[in-house]
């Protein structure tokens, strides 16, 4: 690892920690984004900065850096992202950074200003090499769409006169199995409700045992009941929760979270979808061939996607297979 980016690191967790005073309080940065976009709270800002503090630390990410090729000439990458969670794409542009390529970032959310503070602090280390833009992206190489939607037909025309990456942000699943027992579930509870659901790797479905009781996960959900103090969520909640009831629709309720049976696999905020299943290991390797699915939460990791309960907070870490391409 290069002294710089040893040195950005170094930077990051005296921030993290609250020890480094020539920097803007992070305090007051976590109260800005939150005014812009309230999934956005103090608490998930947090949550997501001890993730990344954790994995830039792991032999993980110093394996990926070591096997970084640079680019021959300068690149110039232009980065569309939804920023559905705080710091969602950080770890991709960094990836991209470190391979060479100069990075134009544009957000659909004016709450990034936490990834706007953390794009000025890596550019002390690294100058130019990340360029956040307000306005329309222009004069790039390549072009990376990230967003939870695909793009319409109409802006994948546009998109496709340029090199274009396409990377839309589908949501996770679980599977629980038949010998589950309540921490499987607790863990399962962080995968649902982190980042109040809303990033890729948080779960909307699960697929449960026939004898699966959904009391036993209502009781180890519980301690995440303090979602019943965000306005944003209960919003939501309770506009599903009225749906159902007068429509008459069967679902299951533990004041916080609704769970439905339901063949989609992305269900709403505030709703949990879940079904039913007979034989796991065909339903897990079918669920690892789905490409619609970023994810696939189980308590024992076996087939490609799935992984362990409880690792939510790490979503979009890795680089994924399209950007391997570009830095290695």
């Amino acid at each position: 690892m290069n002294k710089q980016l040893s040195d950005f690191i170094d930077d990051l967790e005296n921030i993290k920690n609250g020890l480094n005073t020539t920097h803007q309080n992070l305090g007051l940065l976590c109260q800005q984004a939150y005014y812009h976009k309230h999934w956005f709270t103090t608490d998930e800002i947090i949550r997501r900065l001890n993730a990344l503090s954790v994995f830039i630390n792991s032999s993980t990410f110093s394996s990926i850096i070591e096997h970084i090729k640079p680019v021959q000439s300068k690149k110039v990458v232009a980065y569309y992202s939804d920023e559905n969670i705080p710091l969602e794409e950080i770890m991709q542009i960094i990836f991209l950074t470190q391979a060479g390529y100069r990075v134009k970032y544009k957000s659909a959310q004016q709450a990034d200003i936490i990834f706007k503070y953390l794009a000025n602090l890596y550019q002390q280390y690294f100058p130019e090499s990340i360029i956040v833009v307000d306005e329309q992206l222009s004069n790039f190489d390549y072009f990376i769409y990230a967003s939870k939607n695909p793009p319409t037909e109409t802006q994948r025309r546009i998109f496709q006169q340029f090199l274009y990456i396409e990377q839309v942000r589908y949501h996770s699943v679980a599977v629980v199995s038949n010998n589950y027992d309540s921490s499987d579930l607790n863990k399962l509870g962080n995968d649902v409700f982190s980042y109040f659901g809303m990033g890729c790797g948080n779960v909307r479905k699960i697929f449960v045992p026939q004898t699966f009781r959904i009391n036993d996960f209502f009781v180890a959900i519980e301690p995440y009941n303090y979602l019943l103090q965000h306005h944003a969520y209960m919003n939501n909640y309770q506009y599903h929760q009225s749906v159902y009831l007068m429509n008459k629709i069967s679902h299951s309720d533990n004041g916080f979270l609704l769970l439905k049976q339901d063949d989609s696999m992305r269900a709403p905020t505030g709703v949990l979808y879940f079904d039913t299943y007979s034989d796991e290991e065909k339903l897990r390797q079918k669920l690892s061939n789905h490409n619609q699915i970023y994810a696939v939460y189980v308590a024992n990791p076996i087939y490609p996607k799935e992984i362990s309960f409880g690792k939510s907070d790490e979503q979009l870490f890795l680089p994924s297979e399209p950007l391997k391409k570009l830095i290695t």
